[in-house]
């Protein structure tokens, strides 16, 4: 198979050790994320090492990020990368938070595989994790339109949660610097209501009210098919898991007698001095280790007033569209008896 077929040598001992990366190895990435992939030094160098500390204005909230010199992804060309058959003695999790440098010869093979067919079912998502810590940098400070466009078509191919949670926060949470509104429009109207979903409910709250997207009974439904909808201080609606159709329209009555708009702007209903009054909350928002080596503190705005009305209006879309169920069965019943 063509993709697997690279530099031979003819001293088996020395290909054990491995060798460095040639030309040919560097013209097999495929171009649209050669941009994105950081080399170190050689003709292909792009990265300087250098430390940043940025304080972003999120709502009026100051949000510190520090991102280290050591960027995990960074490939140095002249490190060995053996290209025949074999096996890595460590487990997927381990190997998917190690950085390029620590990587074995062979296993550094394999990352380089994995840049010839990214979004291929023949890779392993372990190589996928390595590469998308070196895309998170280029969210915040580099070549923030090819990244996005790689975290997207990473997303669409591996359903990993961890993978999923990260890629989703730094979406959002990127989008609010860079102020990329169509861009966090056109992720949050794409979630899905049907599947449970992993990202914070809070950031994407947060990133609503500071790109004035508004929030649709579609979004919201959303919101509380994540992984933090207990955020909210409620269990997962049943209606909503079950039967998310027939919740979907009684909700659309709901939300309007509620708030007398479909698209309801968060800064009218949630005034900046509650937001920033509210109590924090740690979010993961970055899978990489060069990106503030703790989550990062967010309004927890599922507890604000607005929060506790969304969960007021939840809960009584659920006892209308249980009601409604109840009905449509007993009456199905009814008529199975004639």
């Amino acid at each position: 198979m063509e993709l697997f077929r690279h530099n031979t040598h003819d001293s088996a001992d020395a290909a054990q050790a491995g060798f460095p990366v040639t030309e040919e190895n560097f013209e097999r990435i495929v171009p649209e994320i050669r941009p994105v992939v950081w080399i170190a030094n050689g003709p292909h160098k792009n990265y300087t090492p250098e430390a940043v500390s940025t304080t972003y204005d999120l709502g009026g909230i100051p949000v510190s990020l520090e991102l280290s010199a050591k960027e995990p992804s960074l490939i140095y060309p002249d490190l060995p990368v053996y290209w025949g058959s074999g096996s890595s003695t460590r487990d997927f999790m381990s190997i998917r938070k190690t950085p390029y440098t620590q990587l074995t010869p062979y296993e550094r093979a394999n990352y380089w595989r994995f840049l010839e067919a990214p979004y291929s079912f023949l890779m392993l998502i372990q190589y996928a994790c390595i590469y998308l810590q070196g895309l998170e940098r280029h969210l915040l400070i580099g070549d923030y339109e090819t990244a996005h466009q790689s975290v997207l078509q990473l997303r669409n191919l591996y359903g990993d949660k961890q993978l999923q949670e990260s890629t989703a926060n730094s979406i959002m949470f990127t989008s609010v610097i860079h102020q990329k509104r169509e861009e966090a429009l056109r992720y949050l109207q794409q979630i899905p209501v049907d599947i449970r979903t992993q990202y914070s409910s809070d950031l994407a709250l947060l990133c609503m009210y500071c790109l004035d997207i508004p929030l649709t009974p579609t979004i919201l439904m959303a919101l509380f098919k994540t992984h933090s909808y207990s955020s909210f201080g409620c269990n997962l609606p049943r209606t909503l898991h079950f039967r998310p159709m027939i919740f979907r329209d009684h909700l659309m009555e709901t939300f309007k007698k509620e708030f007398g708009t479909l698209e309801l702007i968060l800064k009218d209903v949630l005034s900046q001095e509650e937001l920033t009054s509210l109590e924090r909350i740690p979010v993961r928002v970055f899978s990489s280790s060069a990106i503030n080596g703790e989550a990062i503190p967010l309004p927890k705005i599922s507890s604000s007033s607005l929060g506790r009305r969304l969960t007021g209006l939840m809960l009584e879309n659920e006892e209308i569209s249980r009601k409604d169920c109840t009905d449509f069965l007993e009456a199905h019943r009814q008529l199975r008896t004639f």
